[in-house]
């Protein structure tokens, strides 16, 4: 059975990027991982993307849990 305000569980998904990002402190990351997460499917427009930026304390996961016992997300949660 579903949660109510949770999309179920969810898989987060790492983009690893080797392109050179230079930070507002001077330092430069020469590469990282960008872990993200997705929910539901792009439609044929690919207009109903939504990027959600999330706080210094909270994490990837914004709508879902990773298994059953978790809390649900800091999103609804």
């Amino acid at each position: 059975m579903k949660e109510i305000n949770s999309v179920g569980i969810v898989k987060s998904k790492t983009f690893k990027c080797s392109d050179p990002i230079k930070l507002s402190c001077g330092k430069t990351l020469d590469n990282y991982d960008l872990i993200y997460e997705t929910y539901g499917k792009l439609n044929s427009a690919k207009d109903n993307a939504v990027l959600v930026c999330h706080a210094l304390t909270g994490n990837q996961h914004v709508a879902g849990k990773y298994k059953k016992t978790d809390k649900v997300s800091w999103l609804v949660g």
